[in-house]
């Protein structure tokens, strides 16, 4: 969207998506238990990721992913927002910070949670989005994990007499 339309589209994007994920999911935590809040988180992601209207053809789920988590659980949302950028501080890429911190709110979900059915579903939106952004983690570790080749020099041969 920010290629294509602008700086204030993609902002009003990403808030719409945020807001979609973090609506959803508080609204099921409201009439369900853990397990419908996370049937919700599963069902607005991957509805991001392969919207019907779209002929299945959406967005990534980063900022879906993000509302969501901040409705699931404000400790694990803090957690993530801090391990991305910590780490996109360090390695200077959001990309690569936001999927590096994946493993950590997985595995601090389960520890909140202690539910081996919402453990399952948690691993398995987090893969959907893994592996929908796999371009982006690609691109990103291309651009700042490159390694320089350097050029053997060139011996310019002499002509023959």
């Amino acid at each position: 969207v920010l290629r294509v339309l602008g700086t204030k589209a993609a902002f009003c994007t990403l808030l719409i998506d945020v807001f979609k994920g973090f609506i959803a999911v508080s609204i099921a935590q409201g009439k369900f238990n853990n397990l419908g809040a996370m049937l919700a988180f599963a069902a607005v992601v991957i509805g991001h990721i392969y919207p019907i209207v779209f002929k299945f053809r959406g967005g990534k789920g980063v900022a879906t992913f993000f509302g969501t988590m901040a409705a699931l659980s404000l400790h694990l949302f803090l957690v993530l927002i801090l391990c991305t950028v910590v780490i996109a501080v360090i390695i200077k890429s959001l990309t690569i910070g936001f999927y590096s911190s994946l493993p950590l709110i997985t595995f601090l979900n389960y520890v909140e949670t202690r539910s081996f059915i919402i453990l399952i579903i948690f691993i398995l939106i987090v893969s959907l989005v893994s592996v929908v952004g796999v371009k982006d983690i690609e691109q990103a570790f291309e651009k700042y994990f490159r390694t320089p080749v350097k050029k053997r020099p060139t011996v310019k041969k002499k002509p023959a007499r």
